[in-house]
């Protein structure tokens, strides 16, 4: 067991600490420090006021997502699994947030980088829905929801799902033309590439 007060400067020293055992490959180390974060500032959260808790619960969020990634890099799977469903299930609570959709986007980018593309495909639609509830009426021309179709249509692409993977690149390219002229000349060379993985996909149907 490791010791230490349960203050925020303790935990992101923990983090730190992870850091520096992950850049020297000891990932043992580096989980039994983020965990030790992870048990200190939630129960810091828990005693947080109204004004801090967004700031916690935020760092929180993101090392449970480092805590998955190293388990999937070490193996352990049912940690991994274990720790993606408690992260979902802290996402969904606020699905408005302003992080909550950058956070699923992410650990669907984790865990499609250990090749579960069906529970991947799962986390960036959570994060469609997300940015959605945060936008509303204008999630349809908001940059970051092109992003996120992109990984779905890339991802459905992977599992050989390209009827799937057109639909969804087409509906990039529409929120990117939504975002208007400006958009579309900030993002030319992304831009390019999208329409070059939807011929892909074309000639891979044809």
């Amino acid at each position: 067991m490791l010791h230490g007060d349960f203050t925020e400067t303790t935990a992101y020293s923990m983090i730190q600490l992870s850091d520096a055992y992950q850049r020297c490959d000891q990932l043992e180390q580096a989980v039994a420090r983020l965990e030790h974060a992870c048990t200190i500032l939630s129960t810091i959260e828990t005693a947080a006021k109204e004004a801090d808790r967004p700031r916690i619960t935020l760092q929180l969020n993101k090392t449970i997502l480092q805590l998955v990634n190293i388990h999937l890099l070490i193996e352990r799977v049912p940690e991994a699994e274990a720790l993606t469903q408690k992260l979902e299930a802290r996402l969904e609570t606020n699905l408005e947030d302003q992080f909550t959709f950058k956070l699923f986007n992410e650990l669907g980018n984790t865990i499609r980088k250990h090749d579960n593309l069906a529970v991947a495909i799962q986390l960036y639609k959570k994060s469609l829905l997300s940015i959605k509830s945060r936008f509303k009426n204008t999630y349809l021309s908001t940059r970051d929801t092109s992003k996120i179709l992109i990984n779905i249509a890339s991802t459905e692409y992977m599992r050989d799902n390209l009827q799937e993977a057109l639909r969804y690149y087409e509906h990039a390219l529409n929120v990117i033309r939504n975002c208007g002229e400006s958009a579309e000349k900030e993002d030319a060379l992304e831009l390019k590439t999208l329409l070059a993985d939807q011929a892909k996909v074309h000639v891979s149907i044809a």
